[in-house]
């Protein structure tokens, strides 16, 4: 079944305790092709010093210009 991008859904991801272990789980979620397949958007919710390092300098710079958005909520 093909579903088209229209019908997709923003996913809001909130990553976990910055000192656990959510933020690395979260980083090789969005890694996988199947998982950015989901949705149209993910907007991942929490600290962008702890999510740009549970990604990587080069992996965070590759998703801020594609369908990631990283917010901050304080």
């Amino acid at each position: 079944m093909h579903i088209l991008p229209t019908s997709k859904p923003r996913i809001f991801i909130t990553m976990g305790d910055p000192a656990g272990i959510g933020p690395e789980i979260m980083a090789k979620s969005l890694a996988s092709p199947g998982i950015r397949g989901l949705a149209v958007f993910f907007v991942i919710v929490g600290d962008t010093d702890v999510i740009k390092k549970a990604f990587g300098p080069e992996r965070a710079g590759e998703l801020f210009s594609q369908r990631v958005s990283f917010e901050n909520p304080g």
